[in-house]
């Protein structure tokens, strides 16, 4: 009799964990499928938001198609003196141009030299809007050269300028 009782008890738990498991089945799954299609839009939305506007990177175009572009302060020197924050920095920045971009033939380096003073205070601002330190360190660096990427491709287009370059930055409190 107690090994029957005990199958009658195991057959219990067992019915019991088939209602659990019908639960589960019957409203969980659709909340997570929900919740799933929901992710994977967000995820095809910013994968198309990266992916809009044909933006090139530096790195999916050869180095035999790249221009570089060296932009001068005050049309003549190449070291810019911006005054930031706390201090003054001096550095030289230059863009690196899509040689195949459809916009190469209406931007020529004769307009990008026409408007230099434009590129170079577009450059300034962003840079005076950070302090010495945030422009020695690399990680802040990084952002700098980011914000002034997209400026530049807002103006000349995102698959012309494909990176900005500051070099020779030197700060001083």
């Amino acid at each position: 009799m107690k090994k029957n009782l005990m199958s009658v008890l195991i057959l219990v738990l067992c019915l019991v964990n088939l209602v659990f498991n019908a639960l589960i089945v019957f409203t969980i799954l659709p909340q997570s499928k929900q919740l799933n299609n929901m992710i994977t839009d967000v995820c095809q939305a910013i994968n198309l938001n990266l992916k809009s506007g044909s933006a090139v990177g530096a790195d999916s175009v050869p180095a035999d198609q790249i221009t570089v572009y060296k932009v001068l302060a005050d049309g003549e020197k190449e070291q810019m003196t911006v005054s930031v924050k706390d201090g003054v920095c001096v550095f030289a920045a230059s863009l690196s141009l899509n040689n195949n971009s459809e916009n190469a033939s209406k931007f020529t380096v004769d307009v990008l030299t026409s408007q230099n003073s434009i590129i170079a205070s577009t450059i300034q601002k962003v840079v005076a809007k950070y302090t010495c330190a945030e422009l020695k360190n690399v990680d802040s660096r990084e952002d700098i050269i980011d914000e002034i990427l997209v400026d530049m491709q807002d103006m000349y287009g995102k698959d012309y300028v494909i990176s900005v370059n500051l070099s020779s930055v030197v700060t001083s409190p």
